[in-house]
């Protein structure tokens, strides 16, 4: 699904676009197949976190495989001027933990009616996941954060801007 949302042919500009079609395939993909979803999740989460280091590292490197697959593109909108400057790996990260938890919750509510709509529409949960990333939640300039408590002297070198 990277490959295909995220063709190396393709301009950084239309990170956008290739992040709202990956979502969209993600969920839509998980959505429709939720008892294999369902089973999925409980057998990784099993596995992974056992004892059997074998069966740890195996979904170790998968989920390593899956975070340097999607930093590439996002690697190269930084460099396009299509994305701010950040670590493209923890951008993975959070695109992926996200993406993981919106199936989960969706797995876990059994009665539809007490879902919220991004639980249950696949679009709608690719749309809010694209904007909250690449437009963020405040409503203005973003101000400097420390990256220690206290530590003021730092915080304009590592203000997002």
């Amino acid at each position: 699904l990277i490959e295909r949302s995220f063709p190396a042919s393709a301009a950084p500009s239309n990170f956008r676009q290739a992040l709202y079609d990956y979502t969209l395939s993600c969920l839509t993909f998980y959505f429709e197949r939720r008892a294999l979803c369902f089973i999925l999740v409980k057998e990784a989460h099993r596995l992974g976190f056992g004892e059997d280091e074998a069966h740890v590292a195996y979904f170790h490197d998968q989920h390593n495989r899956l975070v340097y697959a999607l930093a590439e593109p996002i690697r190269k909108a930084i460099a396009g001027g299509a994305l701010r400057q950040a670590d493209p790996q923890d951008i993975a990260h959070l695109i992926l933990g996200t993406l993981q938890h919106l199936v989960t919750r969706a797995l876990m509510e059994r009665d539809a009616h007490h879902m919220d709509e991004c639980a249950h529409d696949p679009a709608m949960a690719a749309d809010f996941i694209t904007r909250l990333f690449l437009d963020g939640l405040a409503s203005g300039p973003s101000p400097a954060v420390p990256v220690h408590p206290g530590d003021e002297a730092d915080a304009s070198s590592h203000s997002p801007e």
